[in-house]
């Protein structure tokens, strides 16, 4: 073989470590694995994974949190939506009283160790405004009632960054991928269509000082936003939007649901986080998270 094959200067464990990670298996993690600089077994990422709320103490008004709590939220909200107990008038009262929405609570309190029974009412209360209040996305623009919409529940999406030929957003410039290879995943706990256009909503039980605006988007910011890009990305390439006119037309925008402050003002504002980026900053952020170092 020629000489520039077989010669390699470089310091043997060096060079072993450079085949290693070239050579190396894929594995996948959890957006809050990467943002936390962790690595997941290879392959080992659950739905539940992805369902885990930030913990916080709670005041004597509340009740306190955790990933049960989490998890049993996302668990009956998923089960609600496909029985179809509220109807074309919702009445909490009424509501709370059919035995399967009680039995619904309490089997899925038993299966997630929640043992605070008085999450039994609590939980009732708070999943009965996520899911009947109309949610405010703007001045005057309203979505919902989210148990109304068309909507598909616990959407998967996996695709590869990068492939050969990975187009990427059409109108980034020509930026090249810089991941030498891996896998984004996740879970969107709700991606349901209104007017034309489709939305993904992701259920939060974190436990906040307050729930007007300022304060939810300051929580975002801090502690979701990494998730909101990569699940913005893993939505827009579900649904092969990948031009600005196709976005403008087809993407409503993402909705992160605080379940805890959703229909306590009456109006549909608390408890809500909305944003739909323009198109230049869709570009912006994929590119952004193309290039995450944990990732590369």
């Amino acid at each position: 073989p020629p000489a520039a094959l077989t010669s390699d200067d470089s310091e043997r464990e060096t060079v072993f470590a450079r085949a290693r990670r070239n050579h190396a298996a894929l594995s996948m993690s959890s957006y809050t694995s990467l943002k936390h600089a962790e690595r997941a077994a290879a392959w080992s990422i659950a739905p539940e994974d992805f369902k885990t709320d930030l913990e916080a103490e709670a005041p004597p008004t509340d009740l306190p949190g955790g990933s049960q709590v989490g998890i049993f939220l996302h668990d009956v909200i998923e089960r609600l939506l496909e029985l179809d107990t509220f109807g074309d008038d919702p009445n909490f009262e009424s509501w709370q009283d059919r035995d399967d929405v009680k039995r619904l609570f309490r089997d899925s309190m038993r299966l997630h160790q929640v043992r605070e029974p008085r999450w039994f009412d609590r939980g009732r209360r708070i999943v009965f405004n996520a899911l009947t209040t109309r949610l405010a996305v703007g001045e005057r623009r309203f979505i919902g009632p989210l148990h109304s919409c068309r909507s598909v529940r616990e959407m998967e999406f996996i695709f590869p960054v990068p492939e050969q030929n990975h187009p990427g957003f059409a109108g980034s410039g020509g930026a090249q991928w810089t991941v030498e290879r891996g896998f984004l995943k996740g879970f969107v706990d709700l991606v349901f269509e209104q007017d034309g256009l489709v939305y993904f909503a992701d259920w939060k039980s974190d436990l906040l000082s307050s729930y007007e605006r300022a304060t939810i988007e300051n929580h975002v910011k801090n502690n979701y936003d990494l998730q909101a890009r990569i699940y913005l990305a893993g939505v827009l390439h579900l649904l092969r939007i990948s031009g600005e006119s196709e976005y403008a037309k087809r993407f409503g925008g993402l909705v992160f649901v605080f379940l805890r402050g959703v229909g306590t003002d009456g109006d549909g504002r608390q408890g809500i986080y909305f944003h739909r980026p323009s198109w230049s900053e869709v570009c912006g952020l994929n590119s952004e998270l193309m290039n995450l170092p944990q990732l590369s």
